[in-house]
């Protein structure tokens, strides 16, 4: 049974998404656009810009000429929410967690996605993936993932985002678009990323703490690997040590950009609702 304060969030997180929605989407989902969607329509003549992976050399040899598969989309999609449960999900420098946030952000999605008529997954992991919930639309199902998400309790502390990008890579699941929400703190194979990119349509959500952003000086300090449960000695004064995280955060977006995958960045301690307007606003042009 779901408890009452988790109806409360999902009635307020409702209210929130309907007004993001009337502020940055229109358009009627019911009807079907010609596009690089699920259903194929028809092959035509390659045109400049077309996405080369989508020409059929088999169809061209026969024409003797560059043809490319066409498809509809009905906006009928498939949508995989994976959210990152490690350890560090769960810290917050002041009085709001990145789980907190990224409960938030993962809750708007959905129903962003239900009102759009799509049918949305979950997918819980930390360095395995410890949920899956296959796609389905209707709200009764997107109260489901919501609260699955809140009550869930992660078996495990660290983080492997190359396991969830080779579930969702090698496993039977058709091309969809795939939400991946983490603080990104763990290293990952750029092969693997480079292979989900290409069978799905990535975006990326990155979560973090300020502290994460800009270190403050305060001297030596004592910290421990949530993760890893190791102490070690930091000194805090040593400027390397925000450069280097800057640097860190910044080769993983032109990482991103090689790729082609869209992510929106957010800071649990800013309103991110307005940021994330712009975003879909610019995702959809």
């Amino acid at each position: 049974m779901i408890k009452e304060e988790v109806f409360k969030f999902i009635n307020r997180i409702e209210f929130k998404t309907k007004k993001i929605l009337s502020g940055c989407l229109s358009g009627d989902y019911k009807h079907k656009t010609k596009g690089f969607g699920l259903d194929f329509n028809q092959l035509r003549e390659y045109q400049l810009g077309d996405d080369i992976r989508y020409i059929d050399w088999k169809g061209s040899a026969k024409a003797n000429q560059i043809l490319v598969r066409e498809y509809l989309d009905d906006k009928n999609r498939s949508v995989y929410i994976l959210i990152d449960l490690s350890a560090s999900i769960f810290y917050g420098s002041k009085d709001k967690l990145k789980f907190d946030s990224i409960t938030e952000l993962c809750s708007i999605l959905s129903f962003m996605f239900l009102y759009s008529k799509d049918a949305v997954g979950l997918i819980l992991f930390t360095q395995e993936v410890e949920l899956f919930i296959a796609p389905r639309s209707g709200k009764s199902h997107i109260i489901n993932i919501i609260d699955k998400l809140i009550s869930f309790k992660p078996k495990y502390k660290g983080t492997s985002i190359n396991n969830v990008l080779k579930f969702i890579s090698k496993h039977n699941i058709k091309r969809s678009i795939v939400c991946l929400i983490s603080d990104f703190l763990s290293d990952f194979d750029n092969s693997l990323l480079k292979l989900a990119a290409k069978k799905h349509d990535l975006i990326a959500f990155r979560c973090l703490d300020e502290r994460e952003l800009d270190f403050p000086q305060v001297g030596m300090l004592n910290v421990k690997d949530i993760e890893s449960g190791e102490y070690f000695y930091i000194n805090t004064n040593n400027h390397d040590i925000n450069r280097n995280l800057s640097s860190y955060f910044q080769c993983q977006e032109k990482l991103m950009r090689l790729f082609k995958i869209e992510y929106f960045n957010m800071v649990i301690q800013e309103d991110f609702h307005y940021d994330l307007v712009r975003f879909l606003k610019r995702r959809g042009k």
